[in-house]
């Protein structure tokens, strides 16, 4: 009799359990360890962590310039792909910085802990192994493995397919340097420097050092950025370099020529380094400006607070674990004293009654001289400035037609989105457009902006059209143009590459268009490509490129000396705006 109910007990448990599981469902075990990889060696590239290798599947197949859902013309990434596998709670950091090896940049991994890592080659498989080649070197001093054709296999981490695994274990305050490549062309490779070394004492250089510089052009308030650079010894800002660490010694310069500073610190594999700024006071009080403790961003920003007041300040960067003298200072470091001066005085150099007698006589002979001008140009005068107003006005009028048949363009675009129940992409559409309806405001009173201005909108533009259409786009500018101080018509170029956009892109499998700014003597072209089917350059409707030409024609009556001249070419092989702007460089 008991063991009939030691029966039923065993089967009430079990079928409890077996309820329990179908109501609850099982909880997933946590991740044991992650899997980081970086498909794009050459520049640093783009950083992806799976904790299941069949999710790295994607990887092969991403097009890792497009964004998600548009057509791309590139092909799969074939490439290395070297993961480091690393527990899931583990203390590891990637960077600071990069190790380079000739074009390629490998990734830093700074294990802060002892845990075990493996460093793995998916798409090596055992199939393909004699096109691969590997080493391991440890501590930029012995090779552990010698150049060699994979040997050890896994099939872990929910694989599809088994992987070459070329490293794993630990190494305590020492540093491992694993690379693979491919025989068959010696530009697919990769690499990955495991850090273990947490105590690098080296002093970081400064690779670079710059501040936006204000100044005032055409009594407009300009900014741009300015290098403080070994070569450039001659500078207002500085006499002396050290070439060894590579800054100013000596910076100086008055207060509020510059805006922010930064400072890109070359930093060596393990190494943290902290930063101070403090104003001198006198030689035993500091007051301190700016802190940063323990850092391992290349990037020093000093805000331009920092430096609000004149007087004499210190920039001192030294290594965290650097040697320390008895007084716990550390014995090396960076230091750049900044001097700032009080702004120039607003000097009067001649007292009022110096000024008074040649004031008089200067008013008296420009009045005398006016007048003469005056009645002599009277009528002629008048009439151009009536020209002048009226071509003005109607310039404006253009100007104000052209907004509003962009918005509603662009209103359309996103109806259309929400319209296909896309409502990721119409809201991603919307913030592009209301930044950029943000910039068309804010440039509607102007009758010139700046090249790099025009740029920025266009770029804006097409990105956001982008998600439309799914096209590729490049903008180039002549190298011998300055885009930051080249003003040109705004939205000007807008509705021609609206046009392409709205009219070409549509049309074809794989749409590109190219605006290029060329300098030609003292004149600027603007070219407007699509690949587009072509139109009849003389019978083709457009409310947008009518209204342009009628801009156009006004601008020459308001720039007589400097008129701009439009041709389009179209074809079947796409259409072609050329644009040029006579006389309009120095």
């Amino acid at each position: 009799m008991k063991a009939i109910y030691t029966i039923l007990l065993l089967l009430f448990v079990t079928f409890s359990s077996f309820a329990q599981r179908k109501i609850t469902g099982e909880t997933k075990p946590a991740y044991k360890y992650e899997i980081n990889f970086e498909p794009s060696s050459k520049t640093g590239g783009i950083s992806i962590t799976t904790p299941y290798l069949s999710h790295a599947d994607f990887i092969f197949e991403r097009n890792l310039t497009a964004q998600p859902g548009h057509k791309s013309t590139f092909s799969k990434y074939e490439g290395i792909l070297l993961g480091i596998v690393k527990p899931y709670d583990g203390n590891t950091t990637f960077g600071p910085g990069y190790i380079q090896s000739l074009s390629k940049r490998y990734r830093v991994a700074t294990i802060s802990d002892s845990s075990d890592i493996q460093v793995i080659a998916y798409g090596i498989t055992p199939n393909n192994k004699n096109f691969f080649k590997y080493h391991v070197v440890l501590n930029d001093k012995k090779e552990l493995t010698s150049w060699t054709t994979p040997r050890y296999f896994e099939k872990q981490f929910d694989a599809e397919r088994p992987y070459a695994v070329l490293w794993k274990g630990k190494a305590l305050a020492e540093q491992v340097y694993v690379e693979a490549y491919d025989t068959r062309d010696f530009d697919n490779r990769e690499g990955v420097l495991l850090n273990w070394n947490l105590t690098t004492k080296e002093l970081p250089r400064v690779s670079g050092m710059w501040a936006f510089m204000r100044f005032v052009e055409r009594g407009v308030p300009m900014q741009r950025e300015y290098f403080f650079r070994k070569d450039s010894i001659s500078s207002p800002f500085f006499s002396k370099f050290n070439t060894e660490y590579n800054y100013p010694e000596d910076l100086h310069f008055r207060q509020n020529d510059f805006g922010d500073f930064g400072i890109y610190l070359d930093l060596l594999p393990g190494t943290f380094y902290s930063a101070t700024i403090k104003k001198i006071i006198n030689d035993s009080i500091s007051e301190y400006r700016y802190a940063t403790y323990s850092s391992a961003n290349p990037v020093l920003s000093i805000q331009e607070d920092v430096f609000a007041a004149p007087g004499n300040y210190e920039i001192e960067i030294y290594n965290v674990h650097g040697e320390e003298d008895e007084e716990g200072t550390k014995k090396q470091r960076i230091r750049i004293p900044v001097k700032v001066f009080p702004p120039p005085p607003k000097e009067t150099t001649f007292t009022i009654k110096q000024i008074v007698p040649y004031a008089t006589a200067a008013i008296l002979i420009a009045a005398f001289v006016f007048y003469l001008y005056y009645r002599q140009n009277k009528r002629k005068i008048a009439g151009i400035e009536m020209e002048k107003q009226v071509s003005k006005l109607r310039l404006q009028s253009v100007r104000n037609q052209l907004n509003p048949h962009f918005v509603y363009n662009a209103l359309a675009g996103i109806q259309n989105l929400l319209n296909k129940n896309d409502n990721k992409r119409a809201n991603a559409y919307l913030t592009r457009f209301s930044r950029l309806s943000r910039s068309v405001l804010e440039d509607a009173e102007k009758d010139l902006i700046t090249i790099e201005d025009e740029v920025k909108l266009l770029n804006d533009y097409l990105q956001m059209e982008q998600m439309r259409f799914g096209f590729d786009y490049t903008i180039q500018v002549d190298a011998a143009i300055d885009p930051t101080n080249t003003e040109m018509p705004a939205m000007l170029l807008q509705p021609f590459v609206e046009n392409a956009v709205k009219h070409a892109m549509p049309a074809v499998a794989y749409g590109s268009i190219g605006i290029v700014f060329e300098r030609r003597d003292k004149n600027i072209l603007i070219k407007i490509r699509d690949n587009g089917k072509g139109f009849n350059a003389h019978t083709a409707p457009g409310t947008g490129s009518a209204l342009s030409k009628n801009r156009i024609s006004l601008l020459n009556e308001v720039y007589s000396n400097t008129p701009v001249v439009l041709d389009v070419q179209s074809g079947a092989g796409g259409t072609t705006i050329l644009l040029t702007l006579n006389d309009w460089l120095a």
